[in-house]
């Protein structure tokens, strides 16, 4: 089975466990299934990750290549301790960037003031649970765009989103 997860819960997956499919057709069978895979990018439409599921076939019923259904698990008890060894500024996965051609990642850091950004080239830590560590390259306190990073050019000038319970 393929199933579709956001970026900003796709850092979670490899702590995925205890996850099960039920399928549309036998809506009473829940099957255990495992993750075989894991895209390494996004979709340009719908900035969500394909990770694909194995399961045994079951002996009860026949599974067919098309099924529609549905998968839950839940995420380990480690991911928390792992997380909190790391050292840095967590950032959505969204945020990070890597240009065509280089193999190096990205953020675009805004200007408070301006509203302008700017490119910061960034080192990567560990996957965290709300993102990704940067290790160097940002500073507490900076300010860096979350959406759109393939779309934004040096210098172009965003609009800061403010939260709406003020």
């Amino acid at each position: 089975m393929i199933i579709d997860i956001p970026e900003s819960k796709i850092s979670l997956v490899p702590y995925a466990e205890k996850i099960t499919v039920v399928f549309d057709a036998f809506p009473d069978h829940q099957i255990s299934a495992a993750v075989k895979e894991i895209a390494t990018e996004a979709s340009s439409t719908t900035r969500t990750y394909s990770v694909t599921l194995i399961m045994e076939q079951p002996k009860e019923f026949k599974i067919l290549p098309g099924m529609s259904g549905k998968a839950t698990g839940q995420a380990s008890d480690k991911a928390p301790n792992k997380i909190a060894k790391s050292k840095g500024i967590q950032v959505p996965v969204s945020a990070v960037y890597s240009p065509a051609n280089d193999e190096k990642s990205y953020v675009w850091v805004i200007n408070e003031e301006s509203g302008r950004v700017r490119s910061q080239a960034v080192s990567l830590g560990k996957i965290a649970s709300t993102g990704l560590v940067i290790t160097d390259g940002l500073k507490v306190g900076d300010w860096v765009a979350t959406a759109g990073v393939h779309f934004i050019r040096e210098g172009l000038k965003v609009r800061i989103m403010q939260d709406q319970e003020q």
